[in-house]
């Protein structure tokens, strides 16, 4: 069906796992550029093309007709198998099929502890949890990758979520890399998802208001979320990539585990 579309502009993947903030971050670099086209959901092994929800405009027509400067395509894995196993079908002006190489992908992780949180509360039941070793299991897959233990993804720009959020000159050095105008608009809430799993779109338009860095508080007596503490390996991994989010001295902990 798209095999004879022409790519003529610059291509970010974006990857990372449902409720992450991957929408708030993307949200973030399309305003950055005067005419991009974002492509949501393209979580197909044979083509990050593929149209999943009937309410999608047509993405071949647009991209044979619209004039644009980036073209951002977002994929949701909870496993980087899925990923290591897309197909792709991006074709230059050339008509010759651009290497994963030659593409951005934007890799994207969130502390394991408010993502959980965040997809506990998500509306969709497929965010609920009910395996916590397999979500502990595929977010370390995630954070192994972002720390360079594994590189399974070519040509990655890591982000961590917590420090995008909360650090004002860790975005302007994402945006040297990435490229585009220095707006740096935190505040606004895509619809895509739904909004905040927490707070809908309350927030819209002072999105740094929210207590994004603070969910896990919320799921702090759920028997998942304590479960979770006990998986040694992934306290380590988040504390080598988030600080020590989880201080079992503080005084909230000590109410908990009185």
């Amino acid at each position: 069906m798209f095999k004879d579309i022409i790519i003529k502009s610059k291509i970010i993947h974006f990857i990372g796992m449902a409720r992450s903030g991957n929408h708030a971050v993307i949200n973030w670099i399309l305003q950055k550029h005067d005419n991009p086209i974002f492509l949501n959901n393209r979580n197909d092994v044979n083509s990050p093309f593929l149209k999943l929800h009937q309410n999608n405009y047509d993405d071949e027509q647009i991209m044979l007709t619209q004039d644009y400067n980036l073209m951002v395509i977002s994929s949701e894995f909870d496993s980087l198998e899925k990923y290591l196993k897309l197909k792709w079908e991006l074709k230059n002006e050339s008509k010759k099929i651009i290497p994963m190489n030659d593409i951005l992908h934007i890799f994207i992780v969130r502390d394991p502890f408010n993502l959980f949180a965040s997809r506990m509360s998500h509306v969709r039941p497929y965010a609920h949890i009910k395996n916590i070793k397999k979500f502990c299991e595929e977010w370390k897959t995630y954070a192994r990758e972002f720390l360079g233990i594994t590189n399974y993804i070519p040509n990655k720009l890591p982000i961590s979520y917590n420090k995008w959020f909360s650090n004002k000159r860790y975005r302007r050095k994402l945006t040297k890399t990435i490229g585009g105008s220095d707006v740096d608009s935190v505040n606004n809430i895509t619809s895509y998802g739904n909004g905040s799993s927490f707070d809908k779109m309350k927030f819209n338009g002072k999105a740094n208001q929210m207590k994004v860095l603070e969910r896990w508080k919320h799921y702090a007596r759920n028997e998942l979320f304590l479960e979770m503490l006990e998986d040694k390996e992934l306290m380590k991994l988040s504390n080598k990539i988030f600080g020590n989010i989880i201080k079992k001295k503080s005084k909230f902990m000590k109410f908990l585990f009185r």
